[in-house]
């Protein structure tokens, strides 16, 4: 008999940061679990407000640490960043573009930036 216990994960708001317009909030979000995927990992989200609200992923599954939310407008949001060891992650792109909604002027763009170094 062979018996599968589902590892459990646990969730948690790490930091906000509304967008300057308040239409926007961008969410770093800590995962930690057992099992195959021991750890900690983290996810960066822009939650969309309004009727139509909804979450959209710009950052998933990383061990980073030190992250820090800015935004300099309403419609670019900076991730600042540090990995938890030399091998956890290559250095992320410098600038990533996401749709928001089906119409194409509903985006945003997201920097990527490697910090030197954390206070961690």
């Amino acid at each position: 008999m062979l018996a599968v216990t589902a590892a459990c994960s646990q969730k948690t708001i790490a930091s906000r940061s509304a967008s300057p317009d308040g239409e926007l909030e961008a969410v770093h979000q800590e995962s930690s679990g057992g099992g195959a995927t021991v750890g900690t990992f983290d996810d960066v989200y822009v939650h969309t407000n309004g009727a139509k609200s909804r979450d959209v992923t710009v950052l998933s599954g990383y061990k980073l640490s030190c992250i820090t939310l800015s935004w300099t407008t309403a419609r670019h949001l900076v991730v600042t960043y540090f990995p938890r060891s030399s091998g956890s992650v290559a250095p992320l792109g410098k600038d990533s573009v996401f749709s928001l909604s089906s119409s194409p002027p509903d985006s945003i763009i997201v920097s990527y930036a490697r910090s030197p170094s954390c206070a961690d």
